[in-house]
This record gives C-alpha cells, sequence and structure tokens, in this order.
C-alpha cells in the first residue's frame, strides 16, 4: 500500500521529477479508505480515466530520496528484475517496458515488449490500423 500512495502522491501528483505528460493528473485526489483499500477520484467523467492505471507502481523505500538522474544511474547498472525476466534499458521507446528472457528457463521467448501507449484515442488508432499490438514479442 505504501508503495501505491507513494507512486500516486509524490511521482504522479506532486510530480517531483518533473515529468511534462504527468501534469495531466494533477486534479485526481486519492485517498486511503479501510484496510488495503484506496479511493481515486477524477474531476471528470472520461474514458481516459482508465489510463490512469497504466502507470507503474514504485517501491517507496528505493525512490524515497532520490532525484530521476540518480535513478537512471542505478537502473543502468543494476536493472529491475521480474521473475527470471529483467527490464532491458532502452530509450527508442519510452512508453513501453521491454524484458530480456533468455534466461528464463520455461520459455521459448527471448524478449517481449509491453507498450504504454499514451492515451485511449493513441490505442484505439494503433488498434484499428493494426499498426502495433500492446505486446511484442521476439524469438
Amino acid at each position: 500500500m505504501d508503495d501505491i500512495l507513494f507512486t500516486y502522491e509524490d511521482i504522479i501528483f506532486k510530480n517531483k521529477w518533473s515529468i511534462k505528460w504527468l501534469n495531466a493528473y494533477k486534479d485526481i485526489k486519492i485517498s486511503r479508505e479501510s484496510g488495503n483499500q484506496i479511493k481515486i477520484t477524477f474531476p471528470s467523467a472520461s474514458v481516459d480515466n482508465r489510463h490512469f492505471f497504466t502507470n507503474y507502481i514504485l517501491p517507496k523505500h528505493i525512490l524515497t530520496d532520490f532525484d530521476f538522474q540518480s535513478y537512471r544511474e542505478i537502473f543502468s547498472i543494476q536493472p529491475t528484475y521480474t521473475n527470471c525476466a529483467n527490464i532491458v534499458s532502452q530509450t527508442s521507446d519510452q512508453y513501453s517496458l521491454i524484458f530480456n528472457a533468455v534466461n528464463c528457463k520455461d520459455t521459448h521467448l527471448n524478449f517481449y515488449q509491453i507498450k504504454n501507449l499514451i492515451s485511449f484515442d493513441s490505442f484505439k488508432q494503433s488498434v484499428e490500423s493494426k499498426a502495433d499490438s500492446i505486446v511484442d514479442v521476439y524469438i
């Protein structure tokens, strides 16, 4: 729960690293409800509100006192892992994650990419034009 609140309150709403596209979320309210529940209130109803939940949850215990440049330097030296796959450092597509799965024994995939599109409109255009999929796989 601490990581979720840290991500939404400190990183997204306060935008402590001055990431331009996060400014769209400044009027959203979040509060901790009973137990492990949170309440998120959007200023207006929109299908794009669902896009808010595509932001990655970041670890508070690692990033509390770091600036963005420190985070980038540490990430390049010690990449983040998810099970046996690690996130590949890349700059060609800032809205996606590429995982190196070469060391995963139970798969025949070498890499897979999860795209995080900027808005539902861009997702809709991508699907309608059949230009990109959300997940790309490299064998």
